[in-house]
């Protein structure tokens, strides 16, 4: 499976209204109440910020869903990566 299909399956599942569209504050917000390690809150903090700067404070679509993980390159897969083995251990 390839990053661009599986980022679509990922923003579906954040997607909870089926209206295209992530708000912001409530999808961080979420974030930050289920991932609460130091590794897991500066992931958090990254894609915050990212989203940020290509949002404002408006919705995420899945395009902007997309850039936010393009946007540090590999940084924010690397990071995925590791709190899914973390998890899975």
């Amino acid at each position: 499976m390839n990053f661009q299909v599986l980022l679509g399956k990922l923003f579906i599942l954040f997607d909870q209204d089926r209206d295209e569209l992530l708000k912001q504050e409530d999808w961080i917000e979420f974030l930050k109440a289920r991932l609460t390690s130091d590794k897991q809150a500066d992931f958090i903090d990254q894609i915050e910020s990212v989203a940020y700067v290509l949002c404002g404070d408006g919705p995420i679509d899945l395009i902007a869903f997309n850039k936010i993980f393009h946007a540090k390159g590999n940084y924010l897969f690397r990071k995925i990566d590791i709190l899914l083995t973390n998890i899975l251990l």
